[in-house]
């Protein structure tokens, strides 16, 4: 392999673009496509790999020379990573706290309790119903379950709930909820053809849901991203800690590490070539290079740009302020290694903070 020359401004920006327009296309697809939805984040972390590494192929340099040497892990770098993790989480966790109380109007309510989580798996809102039977997912931490019943015959099925403590159901439609309070169970019955029904996270009195587990059986199939049952099967759901472990892993391997070896090894190395003096010294910019500033504008462009959950949300783009960051412990090692380590630990942090904040319409 030979020194990767310098490179033609076409090259980097022409690859940054094909990865957003592939990734955009892969995030519209899954609005359609159930198992796509399931991997979209494997899916967008194959392409920044596959991408930089078919880059790498065909200028034929060795990928250590853009700091990306996953054989050898140095001790100093994984260090170097969580240092920074700890000197800036107690400033993120302060920032944070405001931007949920002032900003948000959010609720703080810690307890260790909230780190027990519905599985990831229900986060994914499985396919809409055309038969009868029901679908059960997760969002804003309030389990949701649909029930479809025949059109001629609403209220001929019905499903059972039985709880480990006693919960506070919300129907939506018209609906019939019998609750045996003693027992923890309830019976969802509806009475027009499709009706849904809510299980907040607290309960009437304010209190954080102490549920800790939840069987369903319906008299139809019933649809997950935890699994599916036949009809008159039990689908038992849990909360548990298993979910911290889970993410720290996703997060590392298929969110941080993608990332950071297409945005800091491949492109701000890339753009580091065009970014520099006639000498050959980085142009710099309030004392980071111009390359470390172009890669974090275009991270940030990145992540605004795709649609999550079919919507474009501006606040996505304050990622450019935490890449400078990681641009930054990317020059300053000559390794990815240190940045993923703090990108990967970064995304925890607002994990691990935020379960601590309930909207007051929760």
């Amino acid at each position: 392999m030979t020194e990767p020359s310098t490179p033609r401004w076409r090259e980097p920006l022409g690859v940054f673009a094909l990865a957003l327009v592939i990734i955009a296309l892969l995030s519209l697809l899954s609005g359609a496509i159930p198992w796509l939805a399931a991997n979209l984040v494997a899916a967008v972390g194959l392409v920044f790999f596959g991408l930089a590494h078919l880059v790498f192929k065909r200028i034929d340099a060795d990928p250590k020379r853009f700091g990306v040497d996953l054989d050898t892990i140095p001790a100093s770098q994984v260090l170097f990573g969580l240092a920074v993790t700890a000197l800036i989480f107690p400033l993120f966790a302060l920032g944070n706290h405001v931007w949920e109380r002032q900003v948000l109007d959010r609720d703080f309510v810690p307890a260790l309790e909230n780190y027990r989580q519905w599985s990831p798996a229900l986060q994914t809102r499985p396919p809409e119903l055309t038969a009868p039977g029901a679908r059960v997912w997760t969002a804003r931490r309030a389990i949701h379950v649909e029930l479809s019943s025949p059109e001629d015959a609403p209220g001929a099925l019905s499903l059972n709930a039985h709880a480990d403590a006693p919960v506070h159901w919300q129907s939506l439609g018209r609906t019939n909820l019998h609750v045996t309070d003693q027992n923890h169970t309830w019976e969802l019955t509806p009475t027009a053809p499709l009706a849904r029904y809510t299980l907040p996270p607290r309960t009437p009195e304010g209190q954080v849901q102490p549920l800790h587990t939840l069987t369903l059986t319906y008299d139809a199939p019933i649809t997950s991203g935890a699994g599916n049952t036949a009809p008159g099967e039990p689908l038992t759901l849990k909360r548990g800690y298993a979910w911290i472990l889970l993410w720290a892993l996703t997060h590392l391997l298929l969110v941080a590490l993608p990332e950071e070896y297409f945005y800091r090894g491949y492109l701000q190395t890339r753009l580091g070539q065009l970014l520099t003096h006639a000498e050959g010294h980085p142009r710099r910019f309030l004392g980071l290079t111009l390359a470390n500033w172009l890669t974090s504008a275009l991270f940030a462009l990145g992540h605004l740009l795709v649609p999550v959950g079919g919507a474009i949300l501006v606040t996505r783009a304050a990622v450019f302020f935490p890449s400078l960051l990681f641009g930054w412990m990317r020059e300053r090692s000559g390794s990815i290694i240190a940045p993923v380590i703090f990108h990967a630990a970064a995304n925890m942090m607002v994990l691990l903070v935020n379960v601590h904040y309930y909207s007051a319409n929760a």
